[in-house]
């Protein structure tokens, strides 16, 4: 029993018929061909001896009798053959993929005293494999004259004929399709029958029962290939009508539907699919406010429209609407209504006309379009009313913002601002103005120093010019009365409250800053044993360039300081999670995305791809074909690679905290080419060698394979003619938009550049104009000249912790790009991240089968999901959002692989995370009824995972560890 369960079996074919023979009919047939045979043989035998006179005595009525018994036999045996034959066509069974999209996995094995062992790797039990197509079992749409049954035989079926046909072929083609209807799982598959080649069954059963090859809870429904429903038999036993029994066929239509949207535009609608989303959205808000229905007109006819929560957009005429929701039931106010089931993408997956599965007629298709309309104009109302309602800061942000101020410890908390309360006023010079509360000029703009503290007495925080604060004057000064749940009571403007609870918007900006300074005031880096980081995570996104600088300046006091992290709260307390390792990459992976999110001007997004390349802000200038860097560029580059080196000594120490996956490797491959000499060197002092090696990496990094042989022509001491013919024709093919600014098609013209090669003398001129190419040409991948400052001044950066942390420059050079890359970034290959997670190996005792077959069908869906088959899975973004909300960082750490484990009590829908442990609990129950999240289904399951791994939800102030 120890190793029962180390693969999931194949499902067993289905018995492709409506009925089931009993066992001992097989056997019995046999034996009576066989004993029929003997008895012929035998008496043909005693007949011949007989006749020839070898056998003397031997009565003639023996072997007559003998040979008639064995004929009787013979022709018994062989009916009872030919009957159990028609009852079970031997039709050759396609094959099931394990893991197929479609099909469920097979049961556990049932649970004994011992404990059931799991295999370790999730690929070899449920690994999802292409969907295998199978030819149909028989032509479904045939057409060859069929029968047609009378009209006696004709009977109720849910489904209409002309969907009917699509959804049997689709049963045929998968060997097995699965559903689940209340909780429980079913299977269907298509059935030829042998002796009547004009129709097909459906065959419907519970799993369970079709697991153990019993015909219990089987429902059998005979069609014409014209769709027909022709006979019903459940349990074996024939039925007039469907009765309770429709709501199986219909539940599997509808996960057939589930598996096989279409475009409204496919189904002739003048609607697109965001469209029927942005409908879907607003009639889901206005049944919340306004129950029951959303009233429009179209040419002066009335309407109303309703969305159903199983993902139903309803809209009938008003007229026909009952007065009653309960009363809907009747089917005559099922009239003049259409239906229209969509799923999260805005596709459709079926359509119900008067309360029945249809098309959409003409008519009806020309109610979605003035709905649309009508929704997004009421939409865009109520939004600009919610915005105008809004509060203009979060509560948590001002509760943040007070605490932040009666905690401080700071003599006074200053702030500079370029935006005065009263603009108009002037204000005496202050001899003795501190020189930290003096005017401040930066990039030409002069801003004022404003001092912020709070008030208890009155619950007030409180921003005035300085000067005024000496002055003990009530003007310039802004005061804002908040309640404990941080809710403005009250605004004062110099010392007199107004008669709104908003403040001015022109002070907007001027809060915002003393926010952000609050941020700063409430976090803390403190070097002990190992350093103590205390941060509200708000701070990494509103102030991550102070964080990066705080950050930096501690892990160059010591030489690899190990991190301990708490998220504080919105009234700055210590959240829940203990730093176990998961605290530390939330933080580094966040200080890391934000930083370069709040300096988009440093980076460009690289064609076809998500990932980033530094850059300078400014562009080419003549004479200087490479932009250097601003001192604040390159004080913000270095600290950058400071953040990247720290984090390739902490994952060489097993800490496993990467940075997240931000940049391409070509980067690395860039960095990886210079030695100590070139990155202590001022970039303004490298010789131009560099810069072409350095272009050279980044190009074979890239794959830009023009570019790589431009900078080989550069790099080359001597260059040939042949060089020099390349280079030609690599300045001829530019185009004026991609050439420096100072070279023009004159220029080029004038040198008769197809003619230069046979003049040596003029070569420099040429090889000048390339290196202008080089570093000017527009690419893909951006322009490369941009590149080549920002990577000096990283590498400077990465060099300064290496020599701090005892890491030698030429060891790491030994590195490929892609390896410093996983080392620092962590590892983001879909497949392989996929293929390392694991489920336990074994449950603990007294696990019920239940359990474990819930559990393992999430883990199945879970996979499907994150394996994006047919791009209907995870996309790029949702699943970097995933791996964040499992490990605290946006990828894998280098080893590291996702832990699936069972939740042990009390259940929660909502999965349980272990950063620390790059682990995910998932609860082996399902959970349906009237909840805002279900698992019940594979649908409700993923929208559950949907809504948990964004980052407002799944990474809200703190992470289990």
């Amino acid at each position: 029993m120890a190793n029962a369960s180390n693969s999931v079996q194949p499902q067993q074919q289905p018995q492709h018929t409506v009925t089931q023979s009993p066992k001992w009919q097989q056997p019995i047939g046999i034996a009576l061909l066989v004993i029929g045979l003997m008895a012929m043989a035998g008496a043909i035998g005693l007949g011949a001896g007989v006749g020839t006179g070898a056998l003397q005595g031997v009565p003639q009525g023996l072997w007559i009798g003998a040979g008639a018994g064995g004929l009787i036999a013979f022709a018994i045996g062989s009916a009872v053959l030919v009957v159990n034959r028609k009852r079970h066509p031997q039709l050759p069974p396609p094959p099931v993929v394990i893991g197929q999209p479609q099909a469920s996995p097979a049961p556990a094995t049932p649970l004994t005293p011992s404990p059931v062992v799991i295999p370790d790797q999730l690929s070899s039990a449920v690994q999802i494999s292409p969907p295998v197509v199978h030819q149909p079992l028989i032509p479904i749409a045939s057409t060859a004259a069929q029968p047609v049954p009378t009209p006696a035989q004709a009977l109720a079926s849910p489904i209409p004929s002309q969907f009917l046909q699509k959804f049997a072929d689709y049963i045929a083609t998968r060997g097995t399709f699965t559903f689940i209807l209340n909780n429980t799982e079913y299977c269907a598959w298509v059935a030829a029958t042998m002796n009547e080649p004009g129709y097909y069954i459906i065959n419907i059963q519970r799993s369970s029962n079709w697991r153990a090859e019993n015909s219990e809870m089987k429902l059998g429904l005979k069609f014409t290939t014209d769709g027909v429903l022709s006979s019903i038999r459940f349990n074996n036993q024939p039925q007039s009508v469907l009765g309770d029994k429709a709501a199986w066929i219909q539940a599997a239509y509808d996960k057939y539907c589930y598996l096989n949207p279409k475009s409204p535009q496919a189904w002739g609608l003048e609607v697109s699919e965001d469209d029927l989303k942005q409908l879907t959205l607003y009639l889901k808000q206005h049944h919340r406010e306004h129950p029951n229905r959303f009233d429009f007109t179209i040419n002066e006819v009335a309407f109303c429209a309703w969305f159903h929560n199983d993902d139903i957009i309803n809209i009938q005429l008003k007229s026909a609407f009952g007065s009653s929701q309960h009363s809907r039931v009747n089917p005559q106010l099922q009239q003049n209504k259409l239906g229209i089931r969509i799923n999260a993408q805005g596709q459709i997956l079926s359509a119900f006309t008067h309360g029945k599965v249809s098309e959409i007629p003409d008519q009806m298709k020309q109610w979605l379009k003035p709905l649309s309309e009508k929704a997004r104009v009421a939409e865009s109302a109520r939004a600009a009313e919610e915005a105008a309602a809004a509060p203009q800061f979060l509560h948590a942000d001002l509760v943040t913002f007070r605490r932040a101020l009666e905690t401080a410890t700071l003599e006074k908390i200053l702030i500079h601002e370029t935006i005065l309360i009263q603009p108009n006023t002037t204000f005496p010079e202050h001899a003795h103005l501190p020189p930290d509360e003096k005017d401040e000029v930066e990039d030409g703009i002069t801003k004022r120093c404003y001092r912020i503290w709070y008030k208890p007495e009155y619950h007030s925080i409180n921003i005035q010019d300085s000067r005024n604060w000496y002055d003990q004057f009530q003007s310039n000064k802004l005061g804002i009365v908040i309640n404990p749940q941080g809710i403005i009571q009250s605004i004062w403007l110099n010392g007199v409250t107004t008669d709104s609870n908003r403040i001015p918007e022109e002070l907007i900006p001027f809060m915002q800053t003393a926010f952000r300074k609050a941020l700063e005031i409430s976090s803390t880096y403190k070097m002990a044993s190992q350093l103590e980081i205390k941060i509200i995570r708000r701070g990494l996104q509103e102030v991550p360039l102070y964080h990066l600088q705080q950050f930096t300046l501690k892990i160059k006091e010591n030489s690899s300081p190990n991190l301990r992290v708490s998220f504080l709260g919105d009234a700055i307390v210590e959240g829940q999670g203990i730093d176990a390792g998961g605290l530390s990459r939330d933080y580094l992976n966040d200080l890391m995305t934000h930083s370069i999110r709040f300096s988009p001007q440093s980076f460009q997004k690289l064609e076809s791809s998500s990932l980033l390349a530094p850059r300078t802000q400014k562009n080419y200038e003549d004479n200087q074909p490479l932009p250097a860097l601003t001192e604040k560029e390159s004080k913000y580059f270095q600290q950058i690679g400071n953040v990247l080196m720290f984090a390739y000594k902490k994952n060489s120490e097993g800490r496993m905290i990467p940075v997240g996956r931000h940049f391409d490797d070509a980067i690395f491959k860039a960095i990886l080419s210079l030695n100590e000499n070139e990155i202590d060197a001022s970039f303004n002092e490298l010789q131009p060698g560099v810069h072409y090696r350095l272009a050279k990496a980044l190009a074979e990094g890239y794959e830009l394979g023009h570019i790589r042989d431009m900078a080989e022509i550069l790099l080359k001491a001597n260059p040939t003619v042949a060089d020099i013919e390349q280079a030609v024709i690599f300045i001829n093919a530019t185009t004026p938009a991609n050439l420096p600014p100072d070279i023009s098609n004159d220029d080029r013209d004038e040198l008769e550049l197809d003619k230069i090669k046979e003049a040596p003398h003029q070569w420099p001129v040429v090889l000048t104009l390339l290196e202008g190419v080089l570093f000017s040409f527009s690419t893909s991948k951006g322009t490369l000249g941009t590149q080549i400052a920002p990577l000096h001044a990283i590498a400077k950066g990465m060099l300064e912790i290496s020599r701090k942390v005892g890491q030698s420059w030429n060891q790491l050079t030994t590195k490929t790009p892609q390896e410093l890359s996983t080392k620092i970034q962590g590892c983001f290959d879909r497949n392989k991240i996929i293929n390392e997670m694991t489920r336990p190996q074994v449950y603990p005792h007294g696990t019920s089968q239940s359990h474990m077959n819930v559990f393992i069908m999430k883990v199945v869906w879970l996979n499907k999901w994150l394996s994006n088959l047919n791009n209907t899975g995870a996309t790029d973004e949702e699943f970097r959002d995933f791996i964040k909300w499992v490990t605290g960082s946006s990828s894998l750490p280098e080893g590291e692989h996702i832990k699936i484990s069972m939740q042990h009590g009390p259940y929660e829908v909502i999965p349980k995370i272990h950063s620390c442990f790059s682990q995910i609990e998932l609860s082996p129950v399902s959970t349906s009824g009237d909840l805002p999240y279900k698992d019940d289904t594979e649908e409700n399951f993923i929208k559950m995972i949907q809504y948990a791994i964004k980052p407002e939800v799944g990474n809200s102030g703190y992470s289990a560890s």
